[in-house]
């Protein structure tokens, strides 16, 4: 399997008995952190200001969150991306590997592969369109998703991370006490 999905809280405790670098280490590939949707009034308060293409995350103290409104079955999953396995197809069909139940994405969306510090997505002519930290992807063209950076499907974002990036900001959150 390309793809295996996990909770966030399995994630911390992971993190908790081990150091960043055995986490990343029994860890290869590219973590997508499940981060939310805007809501519809969230979308007409900001339209004014919003340039055509563009997306912007939830934010709670500085850290993109799931709506609070509203619970989305993503909410608190984690999804490994494996190296050197077939793309792993992105979309609201039950058939895709990665199944993003939200009426902004697409049947089949998008399709991710890791690569060195990431993961490459290409927008598969996505009704929607598919987001780089905010730059809608042009479709059929392959993007890449930079460690840390928000990779949006429709209006549903993840956040792309290293096992170390991971473990890092997760172990100061956990300090933070968030």
């Amino acid at each position: 399997m390309t793809l295996t999905q996990h909770t966030l809280e399995s994630i911390l405790q992971e993190i908790e008995r081990t150091d960043e670098a055995r986490f990343a280490a029994a860890n290869p590939g590219v973590f997508l952190v499940a981060m939310g949707v805007l809501t519809a009034e969230e979308i007409d308060a900001r339209n004014a200001a919003l340039e055509r293409g563009t997306t912007l995350p939830l934010q709670l103290d500085e850290h993109p969150r799931h709506d609070l409104q509203r619970s989305h079955p993503l909410a608190g999953q984690v999804f490994r991306l494996l190296p050197g396995g077939e793309p792993v197809q992105v979309g609201r069909a039950a058939s895709c590997v990665l199944c993003v139940p939200e009426d902004s994405v697409s049947e089949v969306h998008c399709q991710l592969s890791p690569s060195a510090g990431g993961l490459v997505v290409v927008d598969l002519e996505s009704t929607n369109g598919t987001q780089v930290s905010g730059v809608r992807a042009r479709a059929g063209e392959p993007e890449l998703v930079s460690d840390g950076e928000l990779l949006t499907v429709g209006r549903y974002s993840f956040q792309c991370l290293t096992a170390a990036t991971l473990h890092s900001t997760l172990s100061a959150i956990r300090v933070l006490g968030g």
